[in-house]
């Protein structure tokens, strides 16, 4: 994949980025902090859907700790079931 950033606008985990007047991407604080939340994530192999369920707890106003919890937990045990 060449371009991670495209990707995850196209699957609605990054916001799209407004462009610059060559068309480059431009990023604020915020979506450097959530892209870098995502590459975390992904480099400790969670999927996808995983992901956005995490990143949806991290901005949700009722964050719920049990459900990230169990979120992580069921990543862990299907890491540990490959093995």
């Amino acid at each position: 994949m060449d371009c991670p950033f495209r990707y995850y606008e196209e699957i609605g985990l990054l916001p799209r980025a407004p462009r610059t007047a060559g068309g480059q991407r431009t990023y604020d604080d915020d979506d450097r902090g959530r892209l870098t939340f995502i590459k975390q994530c992904r480099d400790f192999g969670f999927a996808i859907d995983q992901v956005r369920a995490l990143l949806d707890q991290s901005i949700s106003s009722s964050r719920d700790c049990v459900e990230t919890r169990d979120i992580a937990q069921a990543h862990l045990d299907e890491e540990h079931c490959a093995y």
